[in-house]
């Protein structure tokens, strides 16, 4: 049982050790719509705690940041999010 609980570990510290980013909402010149701020901070949420599930919350992301297209955000500015949140690892 020890091994496990070491080879648990030594995985734990590789993985901490994996140098990805911070989570930082990006800073728009624009106002995001309601329903893509909801989703972008549950993706915050989600990377935090480090969930199993970041893809669909980065999928979210992306079919409100298309969706609000009709809302009043530009092709380029949903882009620019789905750059951004969708397209990096966290």
């Amino acid at each position: 049982m020890k091994g496990i609980i070491a080879g648990a570990e030594s995985f734990k510290n590789r993985v901490e050790g994996r140098g990805m980013a911070k989570f930082e909402q990006l800073k728009t010149d624009f106002e995001v719509p309601e329903l893509l701020q909801s989703d972008i901070d549950a993706l915050q949420e989600g990377v935090e705690n480090d969930v199993l599930y970041v893809d669909c919350l980065q999928d979210e992301v992306r079919s409100s940041a298309h969706g609000c297209t009709d809302a009043g955000l530009t092709e380029e500015q949903a882009e620019e999010i789905i750059d951004y949140y969708c397209r990096r690892r966290w």
